[in-house]
């Protein structure tokens, strides 16, 4: 699920590699082998007018003939996601595409993993000891992605199919290091609604794009590397990022939900709905959300 932190202190992180992470990651991790085959304030905010519409102030779109390949990195303690993680990847209209999974659960199954994500290309798992924290999970999983470029999913979240596409084309055409969003859907699973929150202005370079959105360029994590936390470890990373220079990019809402389960109780984001829907604008109530948040 998405984190957000409104009116908190950011808090450093190391820089470098973890040695705690690095001898975990050697003694606790397994391997697959890809498979063969395959507070409280209202904000104002525009709203599209129509499901589908990709917000008319997005800049230009590049059109080369190949867009770089890209690393989806993924970390669950949760086996019941395990479809929406697949879905995610496997839902992406991108070609050079490839998908890091790393089991922070040691009552997972990893050879359960593997054979659900047999019939899908380019899929790797690993697990590491649950007494790991998320932040030192995702740079551990980092040296096992082979591409440039790195997303990071989150496993209860929803990622349209052009997501991955009209993320990179926002990255090459506005020059920037990391893209994310800083405005994006949220939808409440309880009430069946569905909202927007939104901390600064869609397309344009941003301090602050949610962690469940990140994309970012691979060489970053040679210096700057996740927090050892269990929640905030993705703000804490983006705040240590702006602060050494690098250019953080929001594209529109388009092609992301945040999902907001009905047992809030699950979320490591502990607020109830209603507080956290004093911060959003309602958009509507339905059950489906995603004719709304997909782009063309």
């Amino acid at each position: 699920m998405v984190q957000i932190r409104i009116n908190a202190n950011q808090t450093s992180i190391k820089l470098g590699h973890s040695p705690l992470v690095h001898a975990a990651a050697q003694a606790h991790i397994s391997h697959a082998e890809p498979s063969p085959q395959t507070q409280s304030t209202h904000v104002n905010i525009r709203i599209n007018p129509r499901p589908n519409q990709v917000s008319p102030q997005s800049p230009p779109e590049p059109q080369p003939a190949y867009l770089p390949g890209i690393s989806i990195l993924v970390c669950t303690n949760r086996p019941e996601y395990i479809d929406r993680v697949l879905g995610n990847y496997s839902r992406q209209n991108y070609q050079e595409k490839e998908l890091i999974v790393i089991l922070n659960n040691n009552l997972m199954g990893i050879e359960e993993w593997r054979s659900r994500s047999s019939g899908y290309s380019n899929v790797q798992i690993f697990q590491l000891d649950e007494s790991l924290s998320l932040g030192e999970c995702l740079n551990a999983g980092i040296p096992y992605c082979r591409y440039n470029f790195v997303a990071k999913f989150d496993d209860d979240d929803y990622y349209g199919p052009n997501y991955l596409r009209r993320q990179m084309q926002a990255m090459l055409s506005a020059d920037a290091d990391i893209v994310g969003k800083s405005t994006w859907y949220l939808y409440f699973e309880g009430s069946h609604t569905l909202a927007v929150f939104s901390r600064h202005p869609e397309n344009d370079f941003v301090n602050y794009v949610t962690g469940a959105t990140l994309l970012v360029k691979k060489h970053i994590f040679n210096s700057i590397r996740f927090s050892a936390m269990n929640v905030g470890e993705d703000v804490d990373f983006v705040a240590v990022c702006k602060e050494h220079g690098f250019r953080i990019y929001s594209t529109d809402r388009a092609d992301f939900v945040g999902i907001r389960r009905a047992l809030t109780s699950s979320h490591t984001w502990q607020e109830s709905d209603e507080h956290i829907l004093n911060q959003c604008q309602v958009i509507a109530h339905t059950q489906n959300y995603i004719s709304w948040a997909n782009s063309y």
